[in-house]
C-alpha cells in the first residue's frame, strides 16, 4: 500500500469513528448547543438591515396644492416614483417588514409657488417617511429627493353645449299612403358649469359639443311618443381650429342632456271643407275651391300619439257655407265660418247675369282632440260661376235578393220614384239605367215588411252613410238627398222620398203525395 492510500485509509477510519463511535454523547451535545443558541437569539437578539425595493413615493396634501391653483402633471407613461430604504430591526421581525406596511412620501404643501411664477416649472421636494413599523428605523433612503413638474390650473365654465345628431328615427309607411316618424326638439339648454385642469389645456377649449344618436332610442321608447327622455353622453371639446382636444382637463367628461322631447308625427293631406247641400240646385251658383297663392302647403304636419294618428286620415278646414241671397234680382254672395255663422269674413256682390267671381280668405283647420297642429289656418281660393240646372224624375228598378228558404214573395214594387237634378251638361250625359235600387230580402219571416234598399250607381253601392235627410220648411215629408261624383267628374243631386220598400212575404205551401 503506498504513502497515499495509507492517508485516505486513515482519514475514512476517523471519520466512521467519529460518525459510530459514542453516538448517545454526541447526540446531548448536539442538544445542548442548540438550546445555547436558542439562548442567545432570545436574550441577545442581533441587529440586521433589511432593504426594501421600489417603495412607492407617495404624493400628499394634492387639495392643498391645487387650493393654491397648481396640479402635478404625469405623464400618461411615466412611471410611478420609487425608493429603496435600508430598515434596521432585530432578527425576529425581519420577516414582517415589508412594503406592505411601509410608506414614503412627499408634502405638496410644502411648495412655495407665486403669481410671477410660470405657468409649468419643475419643483423638487425632500422624500420622507409617513409610516414605517414601530420595531424598525430606518438607515438609508436611496432617493432622498424627487423632482416633479406641476402646472397652474384654471377652469371654465361652458354655458352652452351644442347637440349634434347622427343616425335617424325610424319611417313608418301607412297602408293609406300617409307617412309617420319622429322629430325631437330640446326644451333645456345644455351646459357644463365648470371644466377643471391644466392652464395651458384649459385655456385652448373654444367649444363644447356632444353627439345624440337618433338611432339608439328603442322601440320601446318610441312608443310612448310624444315623451322627454334624458341622455348622459360622453363631451367632444375643440380649438379655435375647431381640433379635437385630448387632454387629460377634456377626457372622460360627461353631461346629462335632459329635456329630449321626441314628438310622433304624420303628414296628411288638408282638405278644404264646403257645404255641399245647394251645391246642385235651382238658380244656385256652382263653385271651385283651390288653395290660394301663398297659402301654407297642401299636406300638414300632425303630432300626436300613435292612437290618436291612427284616427287621423286627412286634416280639414273649417266648413265653409254659402249663402245666396236673393233681392230684387240681385244675389249677395257670403263666405262665413261654421262656429260664427253670423259673422261674415268676406261678402261680394254677385249679378244673376255674371259669369264668374273669385274671393280668397283665411279659413281656419279643424284639428281633432288629441292632436298638435303647428300650421292653424290656410288660405282659399274660391271661383264662382252660375250654370244651368236641370231636373228629371225617374222610376228605378229594384233588384230582390233570394228570401230564406220556405219563404216567398207575394208583393213587392218593381220600381222606385226618384228625382236627378245636376247642371246641363251632366244630365244630357244621364242614363237612368245607370241606377238601380237593391234589396235583400233573407232573414225576414212571414208578414209585411218595410225593406231599406241601397242605391247602387252601375252596380256600386251607394251606402247610407252618403244620404243627407232634408226637412222642408213647408212640413212636407222629409227629403233624402244623395250627392254622387261620377268617374268622369260629373254632379248629380238624387232626391228620394223613402229608404224602404213595402214586401209581403208569405211560407210556401207544401203539398204531401198520397
Amino acid at each position: 500500500m503506498t504513502k497515499r492510500q495509507k492517508f485516505f485509509s486513515a482519514v475514512g477510519q476517523f471519520l466512521k469513528n467519529v460518525f459510530t463511535k459514542n453516538i448517545p454523547l454526541k447526540i446531548i451535545a448536539l442538544v445542548f448547543a442548540l438550546l445555547l443558541w436558542g439562548y442567545v437569539l432570545s436574550e441577545v437578539k442581533p441587529v440586521y438591515v433589511k432593504r426594501l425595493y421600489g417603495v412607492e413615493i407617495e404624493l400628499l396634501n394634492q387639495d392643498k396644492l391645487i387650493e393654491n391653483g397648481w396640479i402635478v402633471v404625469e405623464g400618461e407613461n411615466d412611471p410611478k416614483p420609487t425608493t429603496d430604504v435600508n430598515l434596521e430591526a432585530t432578527i425576529d421581525n425581519h420577516s414582517k417588514i415589508n412594503n406592505d406596511n411601509v410608506r414614503y412620501g412627499v408634502d405638496l404643501s410644502s411648495i412655495e409657488t407665486s403669481n410671477q411664477d410660470p405657468d409649468e416649472m419643475d419643483v423638487t421636494l425632500k422624500v420622507g417617511a409617513i409610516e414605517i413599523p414601530n420595531f424598525c428605523e430606518e438607515k438609508k433612503i436611496s432617493n432622498s429627493e424627487i423632482t416633479l413638474h406641476i402646472a397652474r390650473v384654471s377652469s371654465k365654465d361652458i354655458r352652452s353645449v351644442k347637440v349634434k345628431t347622427n343616425g335617424a328615427f325610424p319611417e313608418i309607411q301607412n297602408l293609406d299612403g300617409t307617412v309617420e316618424g319622429f322629430e325631437y326638439n330640446l326644451t333645456k339648454t345644455v351646459s357644463l358649469r365648470s371644466v377643471f385642469g391644466r392652464k395651458a389645456e384649459i385655456d385652448e377649449i373654444s367649444s363644447a359639443e356632444v353627439e345624440l344618436d337618433l338611432g339608439n332610442f328603442t322601440d320601446a321608447e318610441l312608443a310612448q311618443a310624444p315623451d322627454t327622455f334624458s341622455r348622459t353622453l360622453p363631451v367632444v371639446f375643440r380649438n379655435e381650429a375647431d381640433e379635437i382636444l385630448e387632454t387629460k382637463a377634456t377626457t372622460d367628461v360627461e353631461v346629462t342632456v335632459e329635456g329630449i322631447e321626441i314628438r310622433r308625427y304624420k303628414e296628411v293631406p288638408v282638405k278644404i271643407n264646403l257645404s255641399g247641400e245647394d251645391a246642385i240646385d235651382t238658380d244656385i251658383y256652382d263653385y271651385l275651391c283651390t288653395f290660394a297663392d301663398g297659402a301654407l302647403p297642401k299636406t300638414v304636419r300632425i303630432y300626436g300619439s300613435a292612437k290618436d294618428l291612427a284616427k287621423v286620415s286627412e286634416i280639414t278646414t273649417e266648413m265653409i257655407l254659402l249663402d245666396l241671397q236673393k233681392t230684387d234680382g240681385s244675389s249677395k254672395l257670403e263666405i262665413i265660418r261654421e262656429q260664427d255663422l253670423n259673422a261674415s269674413i268676406d261678402a261680394t256682390a254677385l249679378d244673376l247675369n255674371l259669369a264668374r267671381d273669385r274671393v280668397t280668405f283665411k279659413v281656419d283647420l279643424d284639428i281633432p282632440s288629441g292632436i298638435t297642429c303647428e300650421q292653424k289656418s290656410t288660405l282659399v281660393r274660391m271661383e264662382i260661376w252660375k250654370l244651368a240646372v236641370d231636373e228629371k224624375e225617374y222610376d228605378i228598378a229594384v233588384e230582390y235578393g233570394e228570401p230564406d228558404e220556405g219563404i216567398e214573395v207575394k208583393e213587392r214594387p218593381e220600381t222606385i220614384a226618384i228625382k236627378v237634378s245636376g247642371l246641363t251638361d251632366a244630365m244630357n250625359a244621364f242614363d237612368p239605367a245607370w241606377l238601380t235600387a237593391s234589396v235583400d230580402l233573407h232573414h225576414y219571416g212571414k208578414g209585411t215588411h218595410e225593406a231599406p234598399f241601397v242605391i247602387r250607381w252601375n252596380g256600386v253601392d251607394l251606402y247610407v252613410q252618403n244620404y243627407l235627410l232634408t226637412v222642408p220648411e213647408n212640413g212636407k215629408d222629409p227629403v233624402i238627398r244623395i250627392v254622387l261624383t261620377s268617374k268622369d267628374g260629373k254632379q248629380y243631386l238624387i232626391e228620394l222620398q223613402t229608404k224602404t220598400v213595402k214586401v209581403v212575404l208569405d211560407e210556401i205551401e207544401t203539398v204531401e203525395a198520397n
